[in-house]
């Protein structure tokens, strides 16, 4: 039987680190990062400014309907905000969805500011993907370091 808990403190570590840093990058006064799992579980940067655009996360799972009937990015107002989301496609098979609040936008002015926005969305699947790779990099070497002490497996460094 495989134990599954190394992945799944993988996905936890892969997950926390995503949230960190997007939230980071964001800073307290810009917008709110929202990651909702493929399980139901979400998170956001600024629950404050969540809770001003959101009555719940009713309104994003609709969002996520919309991204899965192919509407990737997607885009609207919603009470006071602009919110732009897109699925996220995990190395595991996991997916998850990050959406970009910002609030005070409306459809003219998000309309105005787009490039900004969207260079705000690239920017953060940027880090979604450096933050996977080296989640991703540590594990590998964690692995290759075991099968050396270990002698189990088949080498790479063989001549």
């Amino acid at each position: 039987m495989y134990d599954f808990s190394s992945y799944l403190a993988v996905q936890s570590e892969l997950s926390d680190r995503i949230f960190a840093a997007l939230s980071d990058a964001l800073g307290e006064d810009g917008p709110v990062a929202v990651i909702l799992g493929s399980k139901g579980n979400w998170r956001c940067s600024d629950s404050a400014k969540f809770q001003g655009c959101f009555a719940g996360v009713g309104e994003l799972r609709r969002l996520t309907s919309m991204i899965d009937d192919g509407w990737d990015p997607v885009g609207v107002c919603i009470g006071g905000c602009f919110v732009i989301g897109v699925q996220i496609d995990r190395l595991w098979g996991d997916c998850e969805y990050m959406f970009i609040v910002v609030p005070g936008y409306n459809h003219d002015s998000a309309q105005a500011n787009m490039g900004l926005i969207e260079a705000v969305l690239n920017q953060a699947l940027c880090i979604v993907g450096f933050v996977e790779a080296s989640v991703q990099s540590a594990q590998s070497a964690q692995s290759v370091g075991k099968d050396l002490t270990t002698g189990a497996g088949s080498s790479a460094l063989a001549v």
